[in-house]
């Protein structure tokens, strides 16, 4: 069984930065590790002027996680195994 799920959020250029400390913050509280080492941001080729957030999380703390960024406005497009 794997311990780690990954969420996928994809985000217009305008909304990047608020994201980011979105995903700071929660960084912060589940992890021992600065956020550039957990969270993976990449421009997808098919939508221009957004970026993917990929977040690989600890399985136990998954919908907990999830639960926080949709309450700031983070859209979830993607988890695996939830």
């Amino acid at each position: 069984m794997k311990n780690q799920v990954t969420i996928l959020s994809i985000v217009k250029q305008e909304n990047v930065d608020k994201t980011k400390e979105i995903f700071n913050r929660v960084i912060e509280k589940y992890y021992e590790a600065k956020p550039d080492e957990v969270l993976k941001i990449g421009q997808p080729r098919q939508v221009p002027n957004q970026l993917l957030f990929a977040l690989d999380v600890p399985l136990e703390n998954a919908i907990q996680i999830i639960k926080e960024l949709t309450y700031e406005g983070v859209s979830v497009i993607k988890n695996e195994t939830l």
